[in-house]
């Protein structure tokens, strides 16, 4: 025990990237200097594992360190380079190292990682076959790969993928085997599979599916693969990305329990069956699963450090997440986006998007291709948020989800307006609530009670309480010039709902012979009147039919964009029609408020619609808010309508 702090000394074995940054956050809680140590077999300090294929083709570059070496010291850290664990012992509370030394320790953290498997495949320990898991294997590849030569990636998964990139980049001939049926088996469903398959084809990187590498045979020089089935392939290396197993043989030796899947078994304290034994990372296994992604390893960091300084928190997957670029293709893939349920799925050119909804809930999402709205995907997977059905069509018709518009877009509202509705909470309001460490949805609820009624304002609160969520409204809500094509209509309607609604009346005809006459005639015959009357009346009924377009799953007419297009025009051409039936005048009685009803919906229509297609270019709180008032109010205007055309019909044809 350390008198300074009162909190006992850490022990870490193992140097990666959870490392790094359990340490970060135990020095951010005010552990003292001499507090901490680490033994790592790795002969530099922890660097960024999860991009060391950006580095490839930078001969002689330095290793992507997290921290330099000096800040170990400086923070009073004792970090032990290429010293590795030989033995541990519980009971005695001490570990063996590979120098032969014997160290106590108090409370041990296991960053042990993972380890490639390739006890199953023969030949792995030939020449020029390598693995890629560490800085090691990295200047190993980086100094044999040259332009021209036949590289074998044997594993069509993160790792791989990665690696067949940065082999690609150094302009090496790359065929990617992989054993199961899609690429990114873990991670994409076959859809997914193929179209990134395709993309990275089209690029130059060859890809064998159901490929499995039973042995390699050197063969003059050469390497020689044998697969199951009796392909065979000549190739001059070999790199293995066949998967990994957490490194937990030290743990296992010691009688900490270990998964019979691999992996140190923890529990939600992040301890192990050991008290003050814990692990973190790819090493550990929370209820039998192991992650292997940077994500969670950091979760498990800053919980643990959180606990190691007093806090109760308990760790809690928020489900896996991933994101790569292969040859300059945007792959990332969210939660469990390869469950039973609901698929939403979007799908052009080289672009792939599919939203899991179970339950009404996004459970899961995988995306392919550019999409600056990646991020915001990712946290509204995390919080399983809620779906409108309207955004599900429209997802299908143009790939984007306004509600990751929303997180974005809240970021820049004025303080006085309204976030959540049902508490009347203002963006100001929740910004201080946020201040004062309300920076959950769940503590930010409990405290304000915002988000927790009709839940609707939850992803402009998360906006808020994860900035980094931001991303620019995309304009292919509308597709290409769809917008301007929209505002323009509305605002011609609004000009001719504006003049039908002036106080003025055509003047009466003092003669047969003049204009006015003429024209009086066209809107009082019998036959015109019958005919702009049943076209209005048509036109405005085949507007309602559009209508359900958005509203019915059923109904597939067009996309949205040409939906909501097509809805502006026909409403100006509907009141074209209303202005050849009745001369602009709004009548008495019965046919007044008709009229009145009709000019209502169609200019609360198009005030709405010109607000819609400006917020595609500029997102507001107030645009947003005054769009949806608008939007109500035209469908408050709509229910009197056909009730008051009925009776109206009916009265012109009884009398």
């Amino acid at each position: 025990m350390h008198s300074d702090t009162g909190r006992e000394s850490v022990t870490i074995v193992g140097g990666g990237m959870a490392c790094h940054r359990l340490c970060q956050n135990l020095l951010k809680e005010g552990y003292a200097p001499g507090n901490i140590t680490i033994f790592t077999d790795e002969s530099i300090p922890p660097y960024d594992r999860a991009n060391l294929s950006k580095y490839f083709q930078e001969q002689g570059c330095p290793p992507p360190l997290l921290n330099r070496h000096a800040w170990y010291e400086e923070q009073g850290i004792h970090l032990h380079l290429s010293q590795s664990v030989q033995s541990l012992d519980t009971e005695g509370r001490s570990l063996v190292l590979s120098d032969g030394n014997r160290k106590t320790f108090a409370q041990l953290v296991f960053c042990t990682g993972a380890r490639v498997m390739t006890h199953e495949i023969e030949g792995v320990d030939q020449n020029h076959v390598f693995t890629y898991r560490n800085w090691t294997d990295f200047l190993k590849i980086q100094s044999f790969c040259r332009a021209g030569r036949k590289i074998a990636v044997i594993g069509g998964g993160l790792l791989g993928l990665e690696a067949a990139d940065a082999l690609h980049r150094a302009k090496c001939e790359v065929t990617v085997h992989e054993m199961a049926n899609t690429l990114l088996c873990r991670n994409l469903n076959e859809t997914a599979g193929s179209v990134l398959l395709e993309a990275m084809e089209a690029l130059g990187i060859r890809v064998s599916l159901t490929s499995q590498l039973e042995r390699i045979v050197s063969r003059k020089g050469l390497l020689e693969l044998h697969f199951r089935g009796g392909d065979q392939a000549l190739v001059e290396g070999v790199l293995l990305a066949t998967g990994t197993r957490p490194s937990d043989a030290l743990a296992a030796e010691a009688g900490v329990s270990v998964s019979p899947k691999g992996g140190i078994l923890i529990n939600e304290g992040l301890e192990t069956n050991v008290p003050g034994i814990y692990a973190i990372g790819d090493c550990a296994s929370f209820h039998h699963d192991s992650y292997g992604f940077v994500q969670p390893a950091y979760e498990q960091a800053d919980i643990l450090a959180a606990r190691l300084c007093g806090s109760d928190q308990t760790y809690e997957p928020k489900g896996r997440s991933c994101r790569l670029n292969v040859v300059g293709i945007d792959v990332s893939a969210h939660g469990e986006n390869l469950i039973e349920g609901e698929h939403l799925v979007y799908k052009k050119d080289s672009v792939f998007r599919c939203l899991v909804v179970a339950r009404g809930k996004l459970m899961g999402a995988t995306t392919i291709g550019p999409w600056d709205q990646t991020t915001a995907l990712g946290v509204a997977v995390q919080e399983n948020f809620r779906i409108p059905h309207r955004q599900k069509l429209a997802f299908r018709d143009s790939g984007q989800l306004q509600l990751l518009a929303d997180m974005g877009g809240v970021t820049s509202w004025a303080g006085d307006a309204m976030v959540c509705q049902c508490t009347h909470m203002s963006c100001q309001a929740v910004k201080n609530a946020i201040a004062e460490g309300f920076d959950s949805l769940k503590s930010l609820e409990s405290h304000t009670g915002a988000g927790g009624q009709c839940g609707s304002c939850r992803p402009l609160l998360l906006g808020l309480i994860r900035p980094g969520t931001e991303a620019t409204p995309d304009a292919g809500l509308l597709h290409p010039g769809t917008g301007k094509r929209l505002k323009w209509m509305a605002v011609i309607g609004l000009i001719m709902c504006l003049f039908i609604w002036a106080p003025w009346n055509m003047p009466t005809p003092d003669s047969v012979q003049g204009f006015t006459y003429q024209w009086n005639q066209f809107w009082t015959d019998g036959v015109t009147k019958q005919v702009t009357g049943y076209t209005t009346a048509g036109l405005s009924l085949f507007s309602l039919i559009l209508s359900l377009r958005k509203r019915c799953s059923w109904f597939r007419l067009g996309d949205y964009a040409f939906w909501k297009t097509m809805h502006a025009s026909l409403g100006t051409l509907t009141l074209v029609g209303m202005l050849l039936h009745t001369g602009s005048s709004m009548g008495d009685n019965l046919n007044f408020w008709l009229a009145a009803s009709f000019l209502s919906l169609n200019t609360l229509g198009a005030l709405a619609a010109i607000t819609a297609a400006s917020q595609d270019a500029s997102t507001h709180g107030v645009q947003s808010w005054f769009r949806v008032w608008l939007t109500r109010s035209h469908l408050i205007f709509f229910w009197p309508y056909p009730v008051l055309l009925g009776v109206h019909i009916f009265k012109v044809y009884q009398y």
